[in-house]
């Protein structure tokens, strides 16, 4: 799919370069700064976020607010209860708090182990990128003698399946751009 999207991108770089394995070396340079570089800004404001909540949370930093409205309800409730619920609301809502913290601490290290698959897949996804975008003429071509179809028949199957590759991949995009507009502007209003 990504060889697919980008091919224009490597047929441009090929013919201003006239070498099709720098054009799909190239490309696959872009998809990587465009695949890992967001990425990797988020992945980083991620982590030391959620480091920092969660160190800020440990320490005790974190109070809930308690207003006498929600004490007052949480009295009736405790009254009104056939089990018995802490005396404290604040406490037992900070300590649950502080519970999830560790275990989303504790989660960290399966968290890292991850890492280095998922570092893997992306060199193989890059690796098979490279050259799909390099061979995938001779791929398109081989694919189409091996169809069992005639000639008419394969040129169709091979057009049809190319437009609905890429109109999936553009209807998707068109939703997330429109999607992260609405958020943005429903934030903004906010």
């Amino acid at each position: 799919v990504f060889a697919m999207v980008l091919d224009p991108l490597r047929r441009l770089l090929a013919e201003r370069l006239a070498r099709p394995a720098w054009a799909a070396a190239m490309t696959t340079v872009i998809a990587l700064l465009l695949i890992v570089g967001p990425a990797v800004g988020v992945l980083s404001v991620l982590v030391v976020e959620v480091t920092a909540l969660v160190q800020s949370i440990q320490s005790g930093a974190h109070a809930l607010p308690a207003s006498p409205d929600i004490q007052a309800w949480y009295e009736k409730l405790r009254q009104q209860t056939v089990l018995p619920l802490p005396a404290d609301l604040g406490s037992t809502v900070t300590d649950t708090i502080k519970f999830v913290a560790s275990y989303v601490a504790g989660s960290a290290g399966a968290v890292l182990q991850n890492v280095a698959g998922l570092f893997f897949q992306l060199f193989v996804m890059l690796f098979s990128l490279f050259y799909f975008l390099r061979d995938g003429g001779r791929l398109v071509e081989t694919i189409r003698q091996i169809l069992p179809f005639g000639a008419a028949r394969r040129d169709q199957i091979i057009s049809q399946t190319h437009d609905l590759v890429v109109a999936t991949v553009g209807s998707t995009f068109a939703v997330a751009l429109t999607q992260g507009a609405l958020t943005g502007l429903t934030l903004g209003l906010l």
